[in-house]
């Protein structure tokens, strides 16, 4: 997902990056048939994974400590797990496009929709797809191994609304606090706005003066 990595800071980038190696060696050892994953219908086995070891600034930690590190500072949510959903985000009428097929694989069916309820709102509030509730570990894990599925999915947190209204991104009286990496990758307000960033801190820097940042900034 580099449309969203290449906004965040070092430190965040250093345990994305740890994450993904820990993600290939765990790769490396189930190809290698050393471990056995356990799939059923409803539920895969992820304790091996949970509790790899992974270094990180200096002291080695059990993988999903790290993992609610990466959720906090990316989704804003701390705990054991997180839910996300669609709805209010992506119109029930565009999921079928072709840009939300990855969307739509993550997502679950709702048995409580019907395609008759799209055009009379007022029989339901039911959504075609169901809230996606992950453990740390397994959101982790769905980001590194199915990376574009996520690229349409809101799940970055970004509630100031000067800050959406800016970048062109919809605002809603603080219901919508999330951004997909699309909306980040397309924004040309963003690439604008960092641009103008940059070019202030370099004037500072020439005028040998102390960069002050607005409250956006």
């Amino acid at each position: 997902m580099k449309s969203f990595t290449a906004h965040l800071g070092a430190a965040n980038k250093n345990k994305i990056a740890r994450l993904a190696f820990a993600g290939l060696m765990a790769a490396g050892v189930v190809a290698a048939g050393l471990v056995a994953p356990v799939w059923s219908a409803e539920k895969i086995d992820l304790s091996a994974w949970r509790e790899m070891p992974v270094y990180d600034h200096g002291r080695i930690k059990p993988l999903d400590t790290l993992a609610a590190e990466v959720m906090d500072a990316i989704c804003n949510r701390g705990g054991s797990s997180i839910t996300f959903t669609l709805e209010g985000y992506i119109p029930s009428e565009s999921l079928d496009e072709e840009r939300y097929a990855g969307a739509r694989r993550l997502f679950p069916d709702n048995p409580a929709f019907s395609a008759d309820l799209r055009v009379d709102a007022k029989k339901s509030r039911a959504y075609p797809k169901s809230p996606l509730k992950l453990s740390t570990e397994a959101l982790i894990l769905s980001w590194l191994v199915s990376t574009d599925d996520w690229e349409e999915v809101p799940f970055i947190y970004a509630p100031h609304e000067e800050l959406r209204s800016k970048m062109g991104w919809p605002v809603e009286k603080g219901v919508q606090k999330y951004v997909s990496p699309q909306q980040i990758e397309q924004s040309e307000e963003l690439v604008a706005y960092l641009h103008e960033l940059n070019s202030r801190q370099e004037s500072a820097g020439a005028a040998q003066q102390t960069f002050e940042p607005t409250p956006l900034d």
